[in-house]
């Protein structure tokens, strides 16, 4: 198995994300199957756990980033099914996600595996540049669903 090489400070802990001890299990035996799987670039915890503001009713929301070239619609498939196995977990793959949602969990995202720091850093800079190339057709489409509710 590859070690990872990853900024010990960019990894979060489990104390560091206030997890529940009911949480870390199937939380662990995820980052586990995903140390074995080379397709994996990175794992990251999104969604209300990882801005904070969770509920007793939160669910955990999982990020799962396949390394380029690893990530086509087979790969893609592939992971999804491979993960859905771990149901105390909502997985989600990156490259299936909307740009605008991918965007977030670049932002609020919390890293919890990286196989590669380097990796994941150009592809959220991709990612943010894809983002800004769509930025003004989003934000016109935002309008015009206000402006159909009004």
């Amino acid at each position: 198995m590859q070690s990872l090489s990853v900024p010990e400070d960019i990894i979060e802990t489990f104390s560091d994300l206030r997890f529940s001890e009911p949480m870390i299990a199937p939380v662990e035996r995820l980052i586990d199957d995903v140390k074995t799987d080379e397709r994996v670039l990175a794992v990251l915890l999104y969604g209300s756990r990882a801005r904070g503001e969770e509920t007793a009713t939160s669910d955990i929301d999982l990020c799962v980033v396949l390394l380029p070239g690893r990530d086509t619609r087979d790969d893609q498939v592939a992971a999804r099914m491979s993960y859905l196995k771990h149901g105390d977990v909502d997985v989600h793959i990156f490259q299936q996600l909307p740009l605008y949602v991918r965007r977030r969990v670049l932002r609020e995202g919390k890293v919890l595996f990286c196989r590669d720091a380097d990796e994941l850093y150009t592809l959220a800079y991709r990612t943010a540049q894809a983002f800004e190339n769509f930025r003004g057709i989003y934000h016109h489409y935002l309008d015009q669903v206000a402006r159909a509710g009004s």
